[in-house]
């Protein structure tokens, strides 16, 4: 495939990163998005991963900020985008922010390719209780074959988290040997 000139970029510095996923979801799935959060910084610190494994809204907003700022500027610091997919989340889009960093988790990650040829994914989906015909008309059927987990019907947010975790610390652990090797 031929290179394309990406005409709007942000300039980045993965060895600056604060965060190693920013987790976009919605209010309604605090609950189990705290579950999830923990459980993955508990896997990190016990391997010594000396980075913070998440950027969560409801525990790391700086108050006082405009929303769009704080949120590209954390989306920027963090290594991958994770969005948790989940019926409330579809039900609550029409809000809009999530679809905001959405769209500019795209600009990230078209930013630090070289071409079109998406070899770094930093925009991962979490499919939790939701179908592939659910997100159908929505912009995440784009990245579908991306996704890092999906629940099982009546799956337990306990056992999901437990599969979850592993999967990512083990995505985290490829994609930065393979970014480091590139370097």
């Amino acid at each position: 495939m031929a290179d394309t000139y990406w005409p709007w970029r942000v300039e980045l510095n993965r060895l600056e990163c604060e965060f190693v996923f920013f987790v976009s979801h919605v209010m309604e799935d605090n609950d189990e998005v705290l579950w999830f959060a923990n459980a993955l910084e508990d896997r990190f610190r016990f391997l010594g991963i000396p980075i913070k494994a998440c950027f969560l809204d409801v525990q790391d907003w700086e108050h006082g900020n405009p929303p769009k700022d704080l949120i590209r500027r954390k989306l920027a610091a963090s290594h991958f985008f994770l969005g948790w997919i989940s019926p409330n989340y579809l039900k609550a889009a029409k809000r809009g922010w999530v679809w905001f960093e959405l769209a500019y988790a795209e600009l990230i990650e078209l930013s630090r390719q070289p071409s079109v040829d998406i070899k770094f994914p930093f925009i991962l989906p979490v499919l939790r209780n939701v179908s592939v015909r659910q997100i159908g008309r929505t912009p995440w059927l784009a990245y579908v074959q991306r996704e890092i987990e999906r629940s099982r019907r009546g799956e337990k947010i306990e056992d999901f988290v437990e599969r979850l975790v592993s999967k990512l610390v083990a995505y985290y652990s490829q994609e930065i040997n393979k970014w480091e090797k590139s370097r």
